[in-house]
C-alpha cells in the first residue's frame, strides 16, 4: 500500500477492515532501520497480489509517493505477474501518467463509508480463482458480464470458418447523440496452464480481419495469461484483450458476479 503520511487516519480505516479479515498488508513505514528503501519497495511489489495507490494531493507533493508510483509504469508487466495495481482516489486530482490508464476506485466523500467499500472489493477479488471453474461456468460468467454492462448477446455464432463465442450488440451514442449499435465478437480463453501464444494470437488475427468494419470489433477474455507477443500482436491490430488481472479488476466492482461464481460475501 503506497500513501502520503497525511493520508495516514485515512488508510488506517481500511487496514483496520483488512487485517479484520486476515489480509496482510505491507507500508512503506515497515521497512527496518538500515534497510535499503528502494530494494524493500521491490521486494514487496515481487511478492503482493495488490498494489493499492493512495492518490490525493498529499500523495502527489509527496517524493517518496512519486517514487514508489514510477514502479508502476510498466502496467504490463505487473499483469504479467499476477498483480493488480488499484489506484484510490482521495481527493480531486489528476491521477499520475503511471496510473492514468488503469481504472481507479472512487473514494471521494465518507472517508469510512468509501474504505470499507474498498476492503469488501479488495477481499472479494482476492477470493477469486478462476480455476475453480469449468470452462462452461467460466464462459456464463463473462456471458453475465457483458449482459451486466448492457450487451445483448449470442452465443455460439458461426461466421464462415470462424466460431465466435459471443456475439454482442451494444447501443450507444456518436458524439452529436445519434443512437449507434456497437458489434462485439468475443472469444473466450479457459486454460489456466496453457498461456495464449502468438501462433494462437496470429490465427485469430486473421481470421477476424474479415469482419473488422465500422462499429464491429474484437476481444479476447482470457482467465489466464497471454504471451507478450501474443499480446502484442492483437493490440496492433485493435483487438481488445482483457485477461487474468483486467477481469479480477472489472469483476472488483460487480460484487453480485464474484458471490454467484465465487460464494464469497461482503463486508
Amino acid at each position: 500500500m503506497s500513501y502520503a503520511m497525511k493520508d495516514q487516519p485515512t488508510v488506517d480505516i481500511l487496514l483496520t477492515y483488512l487485517q479484520d479479515f486476515g489480509v496482510s498488508v505491507w507500508q512503506p513505514n515497515m521497512i527496518s532501520p538500515g534497510e535499503d528503501f528502494v530494494e524493500a519497495i521491490q521486494n514487496s511489489i515481487r511478492t503482493a497480489d495488490f498494489v493499492i495507490m493512495i492518490v490525493s494531493t498529499a500523495a502527489l507533493n509527496s517524493q517518496w509517493f512519486q517514487m514508489e508510483s514510477k514502479y508502476i509504469a510498466s502496467i504490463r508487466e505487473f499483469s504479467d505477474r499476477s498483480i493488480t495495481v488499484i489506484p484510490v482516489l482521495l481527493d480531486d486530482v489528476e491521477l499520475p501518467d503511471p496510473l492514468r490508464h488503469i481504472a481507479y476506485l472512487d473514494c471521494r466523500g465518507d472517508p469510512r463509508e468509501a474504505m470499507r467499500r474498498l476492503a469488501s472489493q479488495v477481499l472479494s477479488t482476492v477470493l477469486i480463482d478462476f480455476s475453480r471453474l469449468t470452462g462452461h461456468q467460466f464462459e456464463n460468467l463473462v456471458g453475465d458480464l457483458l449482459q451486466d454492462f448492457g450487451m445483448r448477446i449470442e452465443r455460439d455464432v458461426r461466421l464462415h470458418d470462424m466460431h465466435i463465442d459471443f456475439r454482442a450488440y451494444f447501443q450507444t451514442h456518436d458524439v452529436f447523440g445519434t443512437p449507434i449499435e456497437e458489434i462485439w465478437l468475443i472469444n473466450v480463453n479457459h486454460h489456466l496452464n496453457d498461456r495464449v501464444s502468438a501462433s494462437k494470437s496470429a490465427d485469430l488475427e486473421i481470421k477476424s480481419r474479415p469482419f473488422r468494419k465500422n462499429n464491429t470489433y474484437f476481444a479476447l477474455i482470457s482467465s489466464g495469461h497471454l504471451t507478450s507477443v501474443a499480446r502484442n500482436i492483437l493490440q496492433e491490430s485493435n483487438i481488445r484483450v482483457i485477461e487474468d488481472v483486467d477481469l479480477k479488476r472489472i469483476l472488483c466492482n460487480r460484487p453480485h458476479l464474484v458471490r454467484q461464481y465465487f460464494g464469497t460475501q461482503s463486508l
